[in-house]
């Protein structure tokens, strides 16, 4: 092909006419020639559908009072908030995320419309923005990485418990978890800076 452009340039250049019909003629040969290249390669090259991504999973319901490890029980809790903030909005079962965010907060801090409403917009919106940059290995809800509790340990009496997680991109903001007597004695979000 390089060798047709330059003879068709060569008899320009020597005062010799290219016709428009002669590159149409010349441009169907490659087109022809490439479309065939196509048809032979195809099977070789044949590319398999990318996977479906692995969607978090979502946890059921949120976490009940585990008494003989109540660090594990906020672990838990954690891991549940971060797989709600990476699930997509169509898997959470006909709920919002934000709603199944709401599971997780402790009965004293929502419940009316103005409770939720400040809670969706200073508490949820935020998170749901930002979350990534708590997880070590983005999509895994479990990569959190606690920095600092107060008290520590946490104990079965722990009623109030503050954890700071690590970020990317600020100082450890803190999580506080409260014992939540409606949800069992269960640890749930009572104040977050996430």
């Amino acid at each position: 092909m390089a060798r047709k452009a330059a003879a068709a340039q060569a008899d320009v250049a020597e005062g010799g006419a290219v016709t428009l019909a002669s590159l149409a003629a010349e441009l169907a040969k490659v087109t022809a020639r490439l479309e065939a290249l196509e048809e032979r390669l195809a099977p070789a090259v044949a590319v398999a559908p990318p996977a479906a991504a692995a969607a978090p999973v979502l946890e059921a319901a949120p976490p009940e009072r585990i008494a003989q490890d109540p660090l594990a029980e906020a672990q838990a809790l954690l891991r549940a908030l971060f797989s709600v903030a990476l699930a997509p909005e169509s898997d959470v079962e006909g709920e919002s995320r934000f709603e199944r965010f709401r599971d997780l907060v402790h009965s004293m801090r929502k419940g009316t419309p103005l409770l939720d409403r400040e809670l969706n917009s200073y508490k949820w919106q935020p998170f749901s923005g930002r979350y990534a940059q708590y997880l070590q290995v983005p999509g895994d809800p479990s990569s959190f990485k606690i920095t600092q509790m107060v008290p520590d340990p946490i104990t079965e009496h722990t009623e109030l418990v503050k954890i700071f997680l690590k970020a990317d991109k600020r100082m450890p903001p803190p999580l506080s978890l409260r014992r939540d007597e409606r949800a069992g004695g269960a640890f749930r979000i009572d104040g977050s800076s996430l």
